[in-house]
C-alpha cells in the first residue's frame, strides 16, 4: 500500500503533496529529488513527512511551495 503523501496548504488555499524520485547522475551516484505537486497519486514515491534536515517554505509573492535544506 502506497504511503499517504505529506500535505501542505498554501496561504492561497492550494494543497500541495510531497513526492520524491531517485535519479542516477552521470558519475553513477544516486541522488534523491524532492518535489511538491498539486496532483495526488503520482507514480513517484509519496513522502509521508518532511525529510530530516529540510523545511517547507512558501514564496510570499506567488504562493509557490518549496522544500529547502535547513541551514545552520
Amino acid at each position: 500500500m502506497e504511503a499517504k503523501p505529506f500535505e501542505y496548504k498554501s496561504s492561497r488555499g492550494v494543497t500541495y503533496y510531497l513526492y520524491s524520485h531517485v535519479t542516477t547522475l552521470r558519475n553513477k551516484q544516486k541522488h534523491t529529488i524532492y518535489f511538491f505537486s498539486t496532483k495526488k497519486g503520482l507514480k513517484h514515491k509519496a513522502e509521508p513527512a518532511v525529510p530530516a534536515g529540510y523545511q517547507v517554505k512558501e514564496v510570499k509573492r506567488n504562493g509557490f511551495v518549496l522544500l529547502t535544506k535547513v541551514r545552520g
